[in-house]
């Protein structure tokens, strides 16, 4: 059981909470209907997820058989025959697409079978391309957004969208920054067409684009909501002060479990919004 959990990747469903994200703003977090919904949404695109990651893994497993981070994989390991590997497959993405057609939603489905093509054409070509990859692996968390406003009926608003993607820019450069200065350009072919210097700037250039948009959207929103940028800064901040530090080894979209810094300006920046959006929002200009 443990290895089908470890093929399953269950760490990397925390990116699914990015679904959540329509609802939250929305103000309706607590309205029965659309909480349902959502949460419905999230189990369903979690297996969803699992299944892309076998088929990487699927894809990958020759390449994975003689590298040394990830030989030890459930497949490249042989812990999982391929045949098992593909039964588990089919598996997930039958119980994933169930769940999701619940919702009884036409365009959730589409959203969701363009969501699992375009990690197939990723895992084929795209995460091969500089770049590309980088872009590809932000439109992910856009999708996921994206599909969240469409299952409770709200419109993604430009702010929410354009913020989503650059702080997803930022997570993919810092992944690929980690991967070079950790293991070289053995982790990953496309690493072998990136510096360290062009992923730095990526980072500098996503992180500096998120706050100004970020901070855009809060101008719209009143000075009280303007309180929210400072834990934003903050919390760049303090990633790029570990990341220079190399106190960061691992995947940044999971960084926040695990570094009490980083969560506790998360957590603030969460207690703000929060706060304006459900207890005092007359507080909000508009």
């Amino acid at each position: 059981m443990t290895i089908i959990l470890k093929l399953m990747r269950i760490k990397q469903w925390v990116k699914n909470l990015f679904i959540l994200l329509p609802l939250f703003f929305s103000g309706s977090a607590f309205d029965p209907e659309n909480l349902r919904k959502s949460v419905v949404l999230v189990i369903g695109f979690c297996f969803i997820a699992s299944s892309v990651y076998i088929i990487n893994d699927l894809i990958d497993s020759k390449k994975d058989k003689d590298h040394p981070g990830k030989k030890d994989r459930p497949i490249a390991s042989g812990k999982i025959s391929l045949l098992s590997a593909i039964i588990l497959l089919v598996f997930f993405l039958t119980l994933g697409f169930s769940i999701i057609l619940t919702l009884g939603n036409t365009l959730v489905v589409i959203i969701t079978f363009v969501y699992l093509a375009l990690n197939i054409l990723y895992s084929l070509k795209l995460k091969n391309l500089p770049s590309f990859d980088l872009i590809t692996l932000s439109l992910f968390y856009v999708i996921r957004v994206l599909i969240g406003g469409v299952v409770i009926g709200v419109a993604i608003t430009n702010w929410l969208s354009i913020c989503t993607f650059t702080i997803a820019l930022f997570l993919g450069a810092g992944k690929r920054y980690i991967e070079l200065y950790s293991n070289g350009t053995s982790s990953r072919m496309v690493l072998e067409k990136y510096t360290k210097e062009y992923l730095l700037y990526a980072l500098y250039l996503s992180s500096f684009s998120t706050i100004v948009f970020y901070s855009l959207f809060c101008f719209t929103k009143g000075i009280y909501y303007e309180l929210s940028i400072f834990p934003v800064v903050g919390g760049f901040l303090m990633y790029f002060l570990k990341l220079f530090r190399h106190e960061i080894n691992e995947d940044p979209s999971l960084i926040f479990l695990r570094d009490k810094s980083i969560a506790f300006y998360l957590i603030v920046w969460a207690i703000i919004v929060f706060s304006l959006t459900y207890i005092f929002p007359s507080l909000q200009t508009s």
